[in-house]
């Protein structure tokens, strides 16, 4: 019998204590020196920032998913909002929930 992965079990933060898990384990400073391989997954416009982008860029470590940023930029390529969506620590997955733009 072949072995089949269990789904992580999901639990839903508030951006702040979503920032606070990742702080704590020391991925937001990964994220920050560059120890992660960055995938961005898709780019859309993003009206919000006054015909900037929207991306949503995804980490890993080898091949462990570690989490997902959305991330807004205006026309002229500067930061108008970015924040972690998703996240998977020690086999749970952490889910944004409120302030979507």
């Amino acid at each position: 019998m072949d072995y089949i992965p269990s789904k992580p079990e999901i639990q839903f933060l508030t951006a702040e204590q979503l920032n606070n898990l990742l702080e704590e384990h020391n991925i937001l400073r990964k994220i920050h020196t560059n120890m992660f391989r960055e995938v961005e997954q898709d780019h859309a416009a993003a009206r919000i920032a006054g015909g900037g982008r929207s991306l949503i860029i995804s980490y890993y470590e080898g091949n462990q998913y570690i989490c997902t940023k959305h991330k807004i930029l205006t026309a002229s390529g500067k930061l108008f909002h970015q924040d972690i969506e998703d996240a998977l620590i020690n086999g749970i997955r952490y889910k944004k929930v409120g302030d979507y733009y």
